[in-house]
């Protein structure tokens, strides 16, 4: 929907993937994260490794607490075999394993609004897991990039990434840290 918005100039589209975040973002674990920066973040990209540390910062099985409800110790099992393996479309012409099929930073370029939407991916999935340091760091440095690009198209996921930046530093007790950059809106 990413892509679609910002190539016809619609950001309802942009707002739809902004809305769909939460199914995601509940169940994305690191090894789907780095998945997916390989698939779709250039390798010369100024934030790739900072975006990568983070992402390995995630715990690799999703947390019980989004899994499952209190009390259901036995739907746990269940739930987390459907999320271990990330599901790769492979051409039935071979029968090479199915990573090779997405090769490492395999794009010469990346819209704007994909890195932001991936960072925030990235970022809710540290605060769902209670790492507020590292959440607020990142958040820091999507803000910092966003900062450097005028697009209206970045609007929504900009709002998220400010929203994040504001909460991950109120949950480390330093809210008076961001407040100049609240304020330079």
């Amino acid at each position: 929907y990413i892509s679609k918005g910002v190539e016809l100039n619609q950001p309802r589209l942009i707002q739809r993937a902004v809305r769909q975040n939460v199914s995601i973002r509940k169940f994305v674990t690191s090894e789907q994260l780095q998945l997916l920066l390989k698939k779709y973040i250039p390798a010369n990209l100024s934030t790739l490794t900072v975006m990568i540390d983070l992402a390995e910062k995630v715990p690799v099985q999703v947390s019980a607490y989004s899994v499952a409800s209190p009390g259901d110790s036995e739907e746990k099992d269940a739930m987390d075999v459907v999320h271990d393996a990330v599901p790769v479309v492979a051409p039935t012409d071979t029968t090479e394993d199915a990573d090779a099929y997405i090769a490492p930073h395999s794009v010469a370029s990346v819209l704007p609004e994909v890195e932001t939407y991936l960072f925030t991916l990235i970022i809710t999935s540290l605060l769902r897991e209670k790492l507020n340091n590292e959440a607020a760091y990142g958040a820091t440095v999507l803000v910092d990039r966003i900062k450097s690009f005028n697009r209206r198209s970045l609007d929504v996921l900009s709002a998220k990434a400010y929203f994040y930046l504001s909460l991950s530093f109120d949950l480390i007790q330093r809210a008076q840290q961001v407040r100049p950059t609240l304020l330079g809106l």
